[in-house]
């Protein structure tokens, strides 16, 4: 026989009736608690996310192994300074192992005290990895050694030559005419392009030779001027190959590509403000500064972000150039002192300055050479 449901006694159901609306209005009060906590906590993450200028990732293409691209921005920031009595309109700069050096119109100087060490009247100068130069003057074509501080006269054909890190050749260009010179046997070889050559970079550690034509042909060239590799890469911008000649990068519009030349693949995308332009080179083999350079403010005024991109699958952001008035040269090559501690930038018709590569510690460049003073982090200021 089935035992009848057993019926509330009285007191609980004038309960419940009694109390409906109280118990309904409850539910409804923690139920709107609960999601006012949880957008809360989206809408603040995205306003921590544009504190600062960020690219958009782009991890679908990405095969990098055990990481896809992160973004990065550190609490304690990464410093500039200037170096203090520098001259003005500098061209360019190598480091000669951990000694600064820099070109203007009027020869080369050491940063240290701001020396002469060359004085020539210089129309154009190019400083290779290691600080050796080949620079043009009045009187021909010179190479520089850093060791020696002499100067050789050589014969370049071409223009826009290039030296490579012990200044033993010397790339240049003359429209689709590519030439190689040798400064210990003063000879030149050359070659033939399909189409103009609109960028060519040495790979320092294996003395490869990457050029780009503006057909869109690549070709990778050894020391002796053979091709070793070529393929069609089509209407890209060509940056820079990496010192151990692995790893290409380009650019298209506002997305950065890196190419890994043994599989022939992407292995790295990513894209950048839409209205920005996209420049830099390899600091090491697993380093590359970029500088996104764009006026998308409302003012309209010109500011470049640095970034540090590492093969791990970290992108970096290092510092914009808002204290510097005249904003950075972009088309110098970047690059560091042996510790990779120090990043020199020149500013545009202007002085050098320098970015730490250390967070919260403030490069100094003078007569005793690279030094940091540990500035205090915005908590231990308070």
């Amino acid at each position: 026989m089935e035992t009848p449901a057993r019926e509330l006694p009285d007191y609980k159901t004038s309960f419940l009736k009694k109390h409906k609306k109280l118990i309904v209005f409850t539910a409804l009060f923690f139920i709107v608690i609960l999601i006012s906590v949880i957008s809360t906590r989206t809408i603040t993450t995205e306003d921590e996310s544009q504190t600062t200028p960020s690219p958009k990732q782009t991890t679908e293409k990405v095969t990098i192994p055990s990481k896809s691209p992160t973004r990065t921005i550190l609490a304690e920031p990464f410093l500039l300074n200037v170096i203090s009595g520098s001259k003005t309109n500098i061209t360019d700069y190598a480091w000669n192992e951990n000694v600064l050096l820099y070109s203007t119109n009027n020869g080369i100087f050491d940063a240290k005290n701001n020396e002469l060490i060359v004085s020539k009247n210089i129309t154009y100068l190019n400083f290779g990895e290691k600080a050796f130069a080949v620079f043009k003057s009045l009187d021909g074509w010179f190479v520089f050694d850093p060791y020696t501080k002499q100067q050789l006269k050589t014969n370049i054909q071409g223009s826009g030559a290039k030296i490579n890190q012990d200044g033993k050749l010397i790339a240049s260009i003359s429209e689709n005419t590519l030439y190689l010179h040798n400064t210990e046997s003063n000879e030149t070889k050359s070659v033939n392009s399909d189409s103009k050559v609109s960028q060519y970079k040495w790979a320092n550690q294996s003395n490869n030779l990457a050029v780009y034509a503006e057909s869109g042909n690549f070709t990778l060239y050894d020391e002796f001027l053979t091709a070793q590799k070529s393929f069609q890469v089509g209407s890209h911008t060509f940056l820079d190959i990496s010192p151990n000649a692995n790893l290409l990068v380009f650019t298209l519009n506002n997305n950065l590509k890196i190419f890994d030349l043994e599989t022939e693949q992407i292995v790295l995308e990513t894209s950048f403000d839409e209205k920005s332009e996209l420049s830099g080179n390899w600091i090491n083999e697993n380093d590359f500064i970029l500088v996104e350079t764009n006026s998308n403010n409302p003012i309209g005024r010109v500011n470049n972000n640095l970034w540090k991109i590492n093969m791990s699958g970290n992108i970096t952001f290092l510092a914009d150039t808002k204290p510097i008035l005249r904003k950075i040269q972009t088309q110098t090559e970047f690059k560091t002192d042996s510790s990779t501690s120090a990043l020199p930038l020149i500013e545009n018709n202007s002085k050098l300055w320098i970015l730490g590569l250390k967070t919260s510690q403030l490069p100094v460049y003078d007569e005793n050479g690279l030094s940091f003073f540990k500035m205090p982090t915005q908590r231990q200021a308070e």
